[in-house]
């Protein structure tokens, strides 16, 4: 195996943000998992626009562990969080498992911003786990999943 080393010049500079709604997870070691997300100024326009006019300047980090229970994930961490683009270390994970996280807010009840990927965890046990979600309001649901499409010059009109 060869391993190719990629040297970056000192003033190299990384962007604070990409512009793209996201909330990723990846395991570090047997007890702890790392964060990255990004909640754009657009996700939160579609919120408000369809009826979440609640203070979004309080986000809540949730996590996960997917569990065999018949009812399905169970919430092991909660915590709220400012910032629209950060990071953190999720330690002392008490048990191996996957996990799962979600950004949102508190309007009636939890409502989901961002959904992460699942986490496995090393030396976790996945088969047979329950992969549904938390019972959670039906408005938003579909708004997970939202696609903007852009208009096309090429319908309804000349280029």
């Amino acid at each position: 195996m060869t391993v190719t080393r990629v040297l970056l010049p000192s003033d190299a500079v990384f962007p604070n943000s990409y512009g793209e709604d996201v909330l990723y997870g990846m395991a570090l070691s047997p007890d702890q998992i790392y964060l990255y997300w990004e909640l754009t100024e657009w996700r939160i326009r579609l919120y408000q626009t369809h009826g979440l006019q609640r203070n979004i300047d309080s986000l809540i980090l949730r996590g996960y562990e997917q569990t065999q229970a018949e009812h399905g994930p169970v919430c092991t961490f909660s915590t709220g969080i400012t910032e629209r683009v950060g990071e953190r270390f999720i330690r002392d994970l008490s048990r191996k498992g996957a996990y799962f996280f979600q950004i949102g807010v508190d309007h009636d009840g939890f409502v989901p911003l961002l959904t992460s990927n699942v986490i496995d965890l090393p030396g976790a046990t996945t088969s047979n786990l329950s992969t549904s979600m938390p019972e959670q309001a039906e408005w938003w649901q579909v708004f997970l999943t939202y696609t903007v499409y852009e208009p096309s010059p090429w319908i309804g009109g000349a280029i």
